[in-house]
C-alpha cells in the first residue's frame, strides 16, 4: 500500500513530529513531502494543502496504472 508522510515545516520548539519525519524520509516505502504550514495545514495553508494532496493522489494514480 502506498504511504506518504507530509511534514509541516512551521514547527514548535519541541518539534514533536521531527523524529517521525526523519524516519519516514529515510525508511523505504515512504514518500516524504513537506508543506510550509503548521501541524494544522487546513488552517494555516489550505491552498497549499489542497495542491499537495492532489499531487499525492496523481502520483498514486500514475503508479497504480503501471
Amino acid at each position: 500500500m502506498p504511504r506518504s508522510y507530509v511534514y509541516a515545516t512551521l514547527i514548535t520548539p519541541a518539534d514533536t513530529f521531527g523524529p517521525f519525519a526523519r524516519r519516514a524520509k529515510s525508511e523505504a516505502g515512504w514518500r516524504y513531502l513537506e508543506i510550509d504550514a503548521s501541524h494544522s495545514p487546513n488552517v494555516t495553508a489550505p491552498e497549499a494543502l489542497m495542491r499537495l494532496l492532489q499531487k499525492i493522489v496523481a502520483h498514486e494514480k500514475s503508479h497504480s496504472q503501471a
